[in-house]
């Protein structure tokens, strides 16, 4: 998106994001995608970023993490030395960054963010890694009233959820084979009864 290699601006906000597509209930046919994006203007949309498929396990998990290894990997083999603010939806990515050393043993994703991060530190790139709420306008049990958060941190947010999206078309099944997995389960309901 917007050829990120040429454009990017350390001085603005990154927005990392995972999505599991327009199939996400259903993991047989979930196809997940993953997306960075930092937002250059609103309006008009100017905007930078890379997004893609994840291989592997389809989980949202794992398309979270995957938009932050290939963020570090653009830091690291195109801006070494650089350092930014990130913003991600996913409390698993936040703290899976913090508890990185534990996280790498059980997860490939998360190993491949280990060694990543280990290039970090020899380049003195650093990230600092926030969150920020999806839909904070939405009632919560702690927040009844939704989340006050700064506007601007919601639109990059939801850039990155729309690229994301993206991402996890690319290995979509389509129409018809969602539709037939819907019939045989409807089939298979039938003759369990």
């Amino acid at each position: 998106v917007g050829e990120p290699q040429y454009r990017f601006d350390a001085t603005l906000h990154v927005y990392l994001d995972g999505s599991g597509g327009v199939h996400t209930r259903d993991k047989r046919i979930r196809s997940c995608g993953w997306s960075w994006i930092q937002v250059i203007q609103q309006d008009p949309l100017d905007e930078v970023g890379q997004y893609g498929p994840i291989p592997g396990d389809q989980t949202v998990p794992n398309s979270e993490a995957a938009a932050l290894l290939h963020f570090l990997r653009f830091l690291v083999d195109n801006r070494p030395g650089e350092q930014a603010v990130v913003y991600a939806d996913a409390t698993s990515t936040i703290l899976g960054w913090k508890a990185l050393q534990h996280k790498a043993r059980i997860s490939p994703i998360w190993d491949d963010i280990r060694s990543v991060h280990t290039k970090m530190g020899y380049q003195g790139t650093t990230i600092d890694l926030r969150k920020v709420h999806s839909h904070p306008d939405k009632p919560r049990k702690s927040f009844p009233n939704g989340i006050v958060q700064d506007p601007v941190l919601t639109f990059g947010n939801d850039r990155a959820d729309h690229w994301a999206g993206e991402g996890a078309k690319i290995h979509c099944v389509g129409e018809f084979a969602a539709n037939f997995v819907s019939w045989i389960d409807a089939t298979a309901t039938i003759i369990q009864k």
